[in-house]
């Protein structure tokens, strides 16, 4: 969905946005809609899961780090905020290079 595209952004030549649309970023989760990694990891014997997810968040986090301009402890905490993020905001994060 949303944020898969958003990974699959980061392979382009040139990342654009429309001014309009939006951009969500977010830890990886078992579900069909996201979880918080640390809800899982206080709901019970899952650590298997939790490494699981963990090594995916980082990969996520090195597709972004590619070319981010914010610092990896940022990107990290916006996977954490899961909030859609505007084109500007996009752009300000590196995640893109062009708003259209």
């Amino acid at each position: 969905g949303h944020s898969m595209a958003s990974l699959i952004l980061q392979a382009c030549n040139v990342r654009k946005m429309t001014i309009h649309s939006t951009m969500c970023i977010h830890n990886p989760s078992p579900y069909r809609h996201s979880v918080k990694l640390n809800v899982l990891e206080n709901a019970g014997p899952r650590a298997d899961l939790i490494d699981r997810l963990r090594k995916i968040q980082e990969c996520f986090i090195n597709i972004y780090m590619k070319r981010a301009t914010k610092t990896r402890k940022e990107i990290g905490l916006k996977l954490e905020e899961e909030k859609p993020m505007s084109a500007t905001e996009a752009l300000d994060y590196g995640l893109i290079d062009e708003i259209i």
